[in-house]
């Protein structure tokens, strides 16, 4: 298995430029209920997760990597 260089400029920020998909926002807006809470997104990698919970109008979120 490769693994992905994340400091090779060509894959730098193949992760960090993607966008959740919109699905998810709506799915995550109608059954967490985020509005007004805090978000941990624990292992977030590129921050997609973490960017659409702020869409969806979280108070706070706090990206967390392992």
């Amino acid at each position: 298995m490769d693994l992905m260089d994340f400091n090779a400029p060509k894959t730098a920020r193949s992760y960090s430029d993607r966008i959740a998909d919109e699905s998810w926002s709506h799915w995550c807006a109608q059954h967490l209920n985020p509005v007004g809470r805090d978000i941990v997104d624990i292992g977030c990698g590129g921050g997609i997760y973490s960017r659409a919970c702020l869409a969806v109008r979280t108070a706070r979120c706090k990206p967390t990597r392992l």
